[in-house]
């Protein structure tokens, strides 16, 4: 999975996400895993593939967002990002990162409805970067 310091990482996020504090477990293994792919690869952008995830609300998600800087254990960094997803999930996912949690102050955040428009973007927006085979969270 390692592929250098021009990657891109690109995580793919299955199934029910549960509503509010149930879904904690399940925002603290994806935010794990997202975080385990970014320092492995030294991704330099990040591409969240929840097409195929239903999520109404919960915070815990949010978190897969910050991920800790190499440069000291209380320092975050936030990489940039593009989130593919649609309907309730993208409008749930939009009220917690944006309007809530105002993360597009901090990072390059953009949605999209396909894999091939989020990666395009990332591309652009952060030079030419090389996208390591998909990883999937079941």
């Amino acid at each position: 999975m390692v592929d250098g310091p021009d990657t891109m990482a690109s995580i793919q996020v299955r199934g029910e996400y549960p509503a509010g504090s149930e879904g904690n477990e399940h925002g603290n293994a994806i935010t794990a895993f997202v975080r385990k792919v970014v320092r492995e690869s030294e991704a330099k952008a990040l591409l969240l593939d929840f097409s195929e995830l239903r999520y109404e609300y919960g915070d815990a998600i949010g978190s897969a967002f910050v991920h800790p800087s190499p440069q000291g254990q209380s320092e975050v960094e936030f990489l940039p990002c593009a989130v593919v997803a649609s309907g309730r999930t993208k409008k749930s996912l939009i009220s917690l990162l944006i309007d809530f949690g105002r993360i597009d102050s901090y990072v390059s955040l953009a949605f999209f409805e396909h894999p091939e428009e989020a990666a395009t973007h990332l591309r652009a927006a952060a030079g030419s970067l090389s996208v390591p085979p998909e990883d999937s969270v079941p």
